[in-house]
C-alpha cells in the first residue's frame, strides 16, 4: 500500500469528489491514487514534461491564489520513463472532472435600509448535496481581499461561505483613522450592528445549496466581535469562531441567547484587549452556562492570522505563522465535529 506524505495543515470539511493524488514511492513505484479523501483535497499541476508531475495539498491554502490555492512548496517527483505514458494518460482521464468542477464566486448586492452592501459568496460545485454555510466577517478595514480569501478557503473545504459587508459597497481602506470611524458608526448602536450582520446570515441561509440546520460564523478583529454579537442576538448558529476579536462582554440577557458553541482564538500579547475584559468575557459566558473554548497563543499580537498585518504600520499588530496555522486547524476541527462531518 502506498504511503502518503503527511499533510502540513489538516483540513476538515465535507467529503470532496474523487481527486487524484500522486503517492510517495511504494513497492510498485510512484503511482496515482484516485478516490474520495475524507479530510483533504489535493491539487495537481500537469507539466509540459510528462516525466515531471507536481502534486500539492490544498489543505494548507496559500492566500496568493484565488481559485485553486496550494501550499507554497509543492511536493514534486520524477517518474521513471516506463511510467510516464501511463501517468499522462491517467491524468487526461482525471482532468475533465477537475475543469468542470471547482470553486465559484459571486458578488451579492443587498441593502440595509439606505445602505448599499456588497457581499461575496463562494462555493464548490463538485457536489450537489446541501452543505453547511459559514458567514465570514471582515476586519475593520472592510470587505477586502483578505476576507474574501478566507471565504475561498472555507469553500475549498466544502462549505458554502458568504463574506458579509458591514460598511457599504466599496468601503475598504488601509487607513486606521478611516477604518475606526466606519467601525464606530456600526458598533455605536448594538441593534443596528446585529441587524446588519444577521442580514448576511439570512442571505446565506436562503441559498439553495446550504443546509440551514448547519450554520456557522467566523470573524476577525471587528469581525470577531461581530460574530459574537450575532450569537448574543440569538442567531441559530451551531458554531461561532472569533479570531483576535475585541471580546465584547455580553449582558446576562445577551449571554443567555447564545445557542451554539463558541471558539475564541486570542493572542496573549494582544495589547488591544485588556486582560480585565478577557476575564469579564469569560465570567459572563460561564454565568450563562454558555459552551465556549478559548485558545490563547503565547506571544501572538493582534492580527496574528493576517499575513499582511504588518503592512498597516500599526503598533501591536503582527502576523504569527504558527498561531495562524494552528488556529485554522482548531477551527476546522471545531466545525467538523459540530456538523458531524465524516
Amino acid at each position: 500500500m502506498a504511503r502518503r506524505k503527511p499533510l502540513d495543515t489538516p483540513s476538515a470539511g465535507p467529503k470532496p469528489v474523487a481527486s487524484a493524488v500522486l503517492s510517495e514511492e511504494s513497492a510498485l513505484g510512484p503511482h496515482w491514487v484516485i478516490g474520495n479523501r475524507p479530510s483533504a483535497w489535493y491539487a495537481y499541476t500537469l507539466c509540459a514534461d510528462p516525466n515531471n508531475l507536481t502534486v500539492a495539498s490544498a489543505s494548507s491554502l496559500s492566500l496568493k491564489h484565488k481559485h485553486h490555492p496550494v501550499i507554497e512548496e509543492p511536493h514534486s517527483m520524477k517518474t521513471p520513463p516506463s511510467l510516464a505514458l501511463t501517468l499522462s494518460l491517467l491524468a487526461l482521464l482525471v482532468l475533465p472532472t477537475a475543469l468542470q468542477a471547482g470553486i465559484h464566486t459571486k458578488t451579492v448586492d443587498y441593502r440595509d435600509g439606505e445602505a448599499e452592501l456588497r457581499g461575496y459568496l463562494v462555493w464548490d460545485d463538485s457536489s450537489e448535496e446541501k452543505r453547511p454555510g459559514i458567514v465570514v466577517v471582515h476586519e475593520w478595514w472592510g470587505l477586502n481581499e483578505y476576507a474574501r480569501k478566507r471565504a475561498e478557503m472555507l469553500a475549498s473545504m466544502g462549505y458554502v461561505a458568504f463574506a458579509v459587508d458591514m460598511y457599504g459597497k466599496d468601503q475598504v481602506t488601509q487607513h486606521a483613522e478611516e477604518a475606526s470611524g466606519w467601525m464606530k458608526q456600526i458598533t455605536a448602536n448594538v441593534d443596528t450592528w446585529q441587524r446588519r450582520a444577521l442580514l448576511g446570515l439570512n442571505l446565506l441561509r436562503d441559498e439553495p445549496m446550504v443546509d440551514t440546520e448547519r450554520m456557522g460564523a467566523i470573524g476577525y478583529s471587528f469581525g470577531g466581535a461581530t460574530v459574537m454579537q450575532m450569537a448574543y442576538a440569538g442567531a441559530n448558529l451551531k458554531g461561532v469562531v472569533s479570531f483576535y476579536g475585541s471580546l465584547p462582554v455580553p449582558t446576562p440577557e445577551q449571554a443567555k441567547q447564545i445557542k451554539g458553541r463558541l471558539l475564541i482564538a486570542h493572542g496573549a500579547a494582544d495589547s488591544f484587549i485588556p486582560q480585565e475584559r478577557v476575564l469579564a468575557f469569560q465570567k459572563a459566558l460561564d454565568d450563562a452556562g454558555a459552551r465556549w473554548e478559548m485558545d490563547i497563543f503565547g506571544g501572538a499580537q493582534h492580527g496574528f492570522t493576517n499575513p499582511g498585518a504588518g503592512d498597516y504600520g500599526l503598533k501591536g499588530v503582527r502576523y504569527d505563522e504558527y498561531a495562524d496555522r494552528r488556529s485554522w486547524e482548531l477551527m476546522a476541527t471545531f466545525f467538523s465535529d459540530l456538523f458531524a462531518i465524516e
